[in-house]
């Protein structure tokens, strides 16, 4: 007779209750994706520096592009994030 493994989310709801194992997952997400946002304006950023820093133009008007193209990114991660904050109120960073 083999022992019945429990699987890790069971072990934890027991050992943490489920509520507190949800808590921790919400944070996590609304500081991964805060961290995700902070990382793609750095990103941004470096992009048009290099724009700047070049003298090529068609490598000037590639780095614009992709720079846009990043920041278009950052506002619709910036968007989620507000939605998650607004139907989860316990996603904001304490």
């Amino acid at each position: 007779m083999t022992a019945e493994v429990p699987d890790i989310p069971c072990v934890m709801r027991n050992l943490f209750g489920y509520n507190i194992v949800r808590e921790v997952m919400r944070v996590t997400i609304g500081i991964k994706m805060q961290q995700t946002i902070a990382s793609a304006e750095g990103v941004a950023a470096n992009l048009k520096q290099f724009a700047l820093d070049t003298q090529d133009q068609q490598a000037k008007q590639m780095f614009n592009q992709l720079s846009q193209t990043v920041d278009n990114c950052v506002t619709t991660l910036q968007s989620r994030l507000t939605y998650i904050q607004q139907q989860e109120p316990q996603y904001r960073q304490q």
